[in-house]
């Protein structure tokens, strides 16, 4: 499955480079099985750590499912240059590429690696990107979502971290709410 859907543009692949993996000590319920969490991320440092903080999230919290980091502008090495460009987060180190063998890790072993080609415009205006890179994945991964047949795909932000796992199953009304708020406090 790995070999159909990667390709490579300039010694960088493009596709899925890791097919994510059911956590085997999670028994989730049927519906979970459905449940293929996405993120997208920028190739860069800031939100390499982000995306590393919410993958250990969901390995702490035992999130069912699986869940794929989706990366772009690891292809533009002129992301690096602070220049004339829209910066999302202050300039420095944070700008550097990620090395493609630090992107494949993580401290969530389970966890899916997709890098999408560049796409016109980034450069100038990096919030191309999520939704350019989701399309991107949703066009192309397709076969990879179908074939365990998952039908339900979360879309995150590499800022969010796992609290409690998501799930599908129907919760007890006590379980919807913080502790102590059901007593007014």
């Amino acid at each position: 499955m790995q070999e159909r859907l990667s390709s490579v543009e300039d010694g960088i692949p493009v596709g899925y480079v890791r097919i994510p993996r059911f956590r085997e000590d999670i028994v989730p319920n049927a519906d979970d099985r459905k449940l293929h969490i996405i993120f997208s991320s920028g190739c860069n440092y800031f939100q390499h750590w982000q995306s590393e903080l919410l993958l250990a999230s969901a390995h702490f919290v035992k999130q069912g499912g699986r869940i794929t980091r989706v990366v772009s502008g690891c292809h533009d090495k002129s992301a690096e240059k602070v220049g004339h460009r829209h910066q999302t987060f202050p300039p420095g180190q944070n700008d550097l590429l990620v090395p493609f063998a630090e992107l494949n890790r993580s401290v969530n072993e389970d966890f899916g690696l997709y890098i999408t080609p560049s796409f016109p415009g980034a450069k100038d205006f990096p919030w191309i990107n999520k939704p350019s890179s989701i399309e991107h994945f949703i066009l192309n991964a397709r076969p990879e979502l179908d074939r365990v047949g998952e039908t339900i795909v979360t879309i995150l932000d590499p800022d969010f971290v796992f609290l409690k796992p998501f799930t599908q199953r129907e919760l007890p009304g006590s379980e919807l709410l913080p502790p102590g708020f059901a007593d007014g406090v």
